[in-house]
């Protein structure tokens, strides 16, 4: 069966909010989670030990989702029906979520070694689940978006980045503090996911209108000119092999992807020591949990106005080239050129965000208090997201479409080897050198006599001395969103450069003298010389 392009969208749209409600739980319940970690292990696990295992947590995660996304992309290529990939991606992080469910321990009693173990399993297989969602989503929504609206709609599918993770937070959180526990978020995301990932088992993409009026065009050639109606870029070796060296000889695509897991590595740092950065710098007089729901608000508002709000942007830069009836082109290398010029519009669009991001971030490093401080940090997300939109499409445009989903998944596993995966590590270096005193201590207990203050943890007092080390460590970490500027550049001018030897090379099949009409240098689709044909017979 085949939806209505605005209902798929929205029930996508519901399904990325459930994507990352999931991922949030576990941060949310972190008090929670790490006792149960205690538990599982016993009372000889050290604390070092429980922190490490609650971190494998999260890296099972990204390790299963990166591999999963490259098997799930190679699989699309030969897929007629990609939602039903998608599908089938989702029953896989039902049955994640139930095992995660299962892993709690009931009311009253203590977690076991095999619980432990079932939270691991529940938190792979969850990985292995969302990969083939978020490496073939993007393309189905490339192809089915109106051609004026297409930064819009993929910017509608990633807005629940900010939003579903922050309500993950507060899910788990929640969830946590209640009867049935963090386990129970989990039940309850399964039994609304699980007849979405039904549906889309039944489910066929739908096609755009360009599709449609091409399928039209292409009714009016002579089987002849058919055959020779391929894409340049597409390739008939089906091998993974083949296709990851497809994508990775666009030099474009590489560019796009540096400039991706240097923008990666910059935000997965500020979510790693943002809260630590506040306290320490003195903001909210060192209260830890509202230093973390006001940081975590800030993050969130910001990305869920300046995601829709960079699509609409992007799109109104694209109609710039619409207007020049590009995209009417019918050729297979006119529509390449098509592909180069959206890509333009879209790393120029990335550009101005990342850009001023950028330069906002830099005076969040001045910011003397949390009320300056907070809605810098809100513009800089607000922008950052705004990018969100067009990055995709500028990674899509650089492949063919059966290579756009295996595209997608060698973007997330670069965007994690270079990004996200060792940024935490290089900034927690950094701060430690240049902040060694802002670390977590346990508090003593002190007594008085009306009150009793019970151990906890909480930040060094002599991290004050420290402050400035704190600012240059933030001054480092956003500074390097300029990097992401710099391969974007870089990418744009290849671009720009490929755009100008198609224009002077003047090899495009769709400019063609057509002898007795007068046309010389004239754009031949094939409704034209339907047209021409007709005008020289009444003539």
């Amino acid at each position: 069966m085949k939806l209505p392009t605005p209902a798929l969208l929205l029930i996508l749209i519901v399904s990325n909010m459930l994507n990352y409600i999931d991922r949030g739980i576990i941060p949310g319940a972190a008090n929670e989670i790490t006792g149960f970690i205690e538990e599982a292990l016993g009372p000889e696990a050290s604390a070092e030990t429980v922190s490490a295992w609650f971190g494998a947590l999260v890296s099972a995660y990204i390790a299963s989702y990166s591999i999963a996304a490259v098997v799930f992309g190679q699989m699309a290529r030969s897929e007629s029906r990609p939602l039903r990939l998608v599908g089938i991606g989702l029953i896989i992080w039902c049955f994640a979520a139930i095992a995660c469910y299962l892993a709690q321990p009931p009311l009253g009693q203590e977690a076991t070694f095999f619980q432990f173990v079932l939270l691991v399993i529940g938190r792979v297989l969850s990985g292995c689940g969302e990969a083939g969602f978020q490496c073939i989503v993007p393309g189905v929504i490339m192809a089915a978006a109106p051609p004026n609206r297409k930064a819009l709609w993929m910017a509608a599918l990633y807005t629940p980045i900010p939003v579903g993770t922050a309500a993950g937070y507060m899910i788990g959180a929640i969830a946590a503090s209640r009867p049935m526990g963090w386990g129970g978020a989990y039940a309850i995301e399964a039994v609304i996911m699980l007849p979405i990932a039904c549906m889309f088992c039944a489910t066929d993409a739908p096609g755009s209108a360009v599709d449609l009026a091409a399928e039209e065009d292409r009714e009016l050639l002579q089987p002849t000119e058919r055959t020779h109606k391929i894409d340049e870029n597409s390739i008939t070796d089906g091998s993974l092999w083949a296709g990851v060296r497809a994508v990775c000889s666009s030099l474009d695509f590489c560019l796009i992807t540096l400039g991706y897991a240097a923008h990666t590595a910059v935000f997965a740092g500020l979510s790693a020591f943002g809260p630590t950065l506040v306290l320490g710098l003195g903001f909210f007089r060192g209260r830890e949990t509202t230093a973390s729901t006001a940081f975590g608000a800030s993050v969130a508002l910001g990305g869920m106005i300046g995601t829709p709000l960079g699509g609409w942007l992007s799109d109104r830069s694209a109609g710039k080239i619409a207007a020049n009836g590009i995209a009417d082109r019918d050729s297979a290398s006119s529509s390449s050129d098509a592909s180069i010029s959206g890509r333009q519009a879209s790393l120029k669009s990335m550009i101005k965000m990342i850009g001023t991001a950028a330069v906002f971030a830099m005076f969040t490093v001045a910011a003397p208090n949390e009320q300056v401080f907070l809605p810098l940090i809100s513009l800089v997300v607000c922008c950052a997201f705004g990018a969100q939109a067009s990055i995709t499409m500028a990674v899509l445009s650089c492949v063919s479409t059966d290579l756009q989903a295996l595209a997608m998944s060698l973007v997330t596993l670069g965007i994690h080897i270079f990004g996200d995966v060792p940024s935490p590590i290089i900034i927690g270096r950094i701060k430690g050198s240049l902040a060694p005193h802002c670390i977590v201590i346990p508090a003593t207990a002190a007594k008085d006599s009306n009150h009793t203050t019970s151990s906890a943890l909480h930040l060094d007092p002599a991290c004050a001395n420290d402050r400035s080390g704190l600012r240059l460590t933030l001054a480092i970490t956003v500074g390097y969103l300029f990097t992401a500027v710099m391969w974007w550049l870089c990418a744009y001018f290849s671009a720009m450069h490929k755009a100008r030897n198609r224009s002077l090379s003047g090899e495009d099949e769709s400019y063609t003298h057509c002898p007795g009409s007068g046309r010389s240098g004239a754009l031949l689709t094939p409704r034209t010389v339907q047209s021409i044909g007709e005008e020289d017979r009444l003539a």
